[in-house]
Formats: C-alpha cells, structure tokens, sequence
C-alpha cells in the first residue's frame, strides 16, 4: 500500500519488466558468445582511433557566457575529414556545466554556412586557471564537430586527444577573461 497506494498495479508491471529482462538476459548473452569471437577489423597492432585530422585554435572571452555562444572572438585553422576549418574570427563563450565542469566554446562559419564547431570540457573547475591542460578526457575532453543551422543538426567531427588546452588567462569569477588556445588530432567518433 505505501509504494502503490491507488492499487495501479503499475509498480508490479515495473517489477515483472526488470524479471522478465533477466530472465531473457542468459539466452541473448549465450546466442551472442555462440556466435565465435567478434571480428577486429584492424591489424593486430593498428589502432582503432583514426585521426582524421589536426584542429588548433584561440578563444577570448568572458566566464559565465554560455547563453551567449557569440560573447568573445576566436579562430581555427585545420583539416578534418577533408574540410577546411581554417578561419579569421570565430564565436566564443564559457562558463560552467550543471556537472560543475568548465566549458569553453568555439565556432567558426565554413564557406557554405555551415560551422565548425568544438567544445573543450574543463573535468574539474580548479584547473580554470592559467596553464597547459592535456586534451587527455581526464583533465579535459574535448569534441570537435560541424553544425548545420538549415537543418539544426551537427554531423562528423570527433573527439579530440593527443593536444592541448592553454589558459593564458582564466577564472571562474563572474566576467573574468576566459583567454588561450587549444590543439589536437581529431579522432573518428
């Protein structure tokens, strides 16, 4: 009575889902392993992270201007997967994350319309200050991706390593300036 109090019976279908999912759980696994080892379509020493490119680029902003993507200026110059990303002046914003995490913002408009856009995740908000930061998805993540405003979607990209992130100036006070740079390979997602 305390968990169904109307008597729906909602909480003993919840109940008998979960059941009935493991129930079926040990016939997929073992069809699944019955099936031989899966194939591993690269060389015994290739790896499965393929750069299609090398982005670098700057960033001057301000903390606390996610809601404004266009608040500072920026640049990227680079390839990936056969697109130019090369540009002057870019969009820029930062600040943090609901997951305590600092966020600085990069885009710039392809010829076509386009933008190249990448994202640096800050993992822990104490390194928001001047220094150099491996793009290493321990200290920071980053996603380097295209967006298509006609149709309001992203599109290729991948994640960023084997880089950097550079804060010559950085702070997680309200208007601090939020300035530097970022390098990295772009690894197919």
């Amino acid at each position: 009575p305390i968990v169904d109090p109307g008597n729906t019976g909602e909480l003993a279908q919840r109940i008998e889902s979960v059941r009935s999912f493991v129930r079926g759980r040990s016939a997929t696994l073992l069809a699944e392993l019955d099936q031989g080892e899966p194939v591993w379509p690269y060389a015994e020493d290739e790896s499965c992270l393929i750069a299609i490119g090398t982005v670098s680029g700057t960033f001057d902003t301000t903390w606390d201007t996610l809601d404004n993507f266009a608040a500072g200026d920026g640049s990227m110059s680079g390839a990936v997967a056969g697109t130019d990303v090369s540009s002057g002046i870019g969009f820029t914003s930062a600040g943090p994350t609901a997951e305590a995490q600092g966020v600085v913002r990069v885009a710039v408009e392809l010829p076509d319309g386009d933008l190249a856009f990448v994202q640096l995740i800050v993992q822990d908000l104490v390194n928001m200050q001047p220094g150099v930061f491996p793009l290493d998805l321990v200290n920071v993540a980053s996603i380097m991706s295209f967006y298509d405003p006609d149709t309001d979607s992203s599109y290729g990209g991948g994640l960023m390593l084997n880089g950097n992130l550079t804060f010559t100036s950085a702070s997680t006070v309200p208007d601090a300036p939020i300035v530097g740079s970022f390098t990295g390979d772009v690894i197919e997602f």
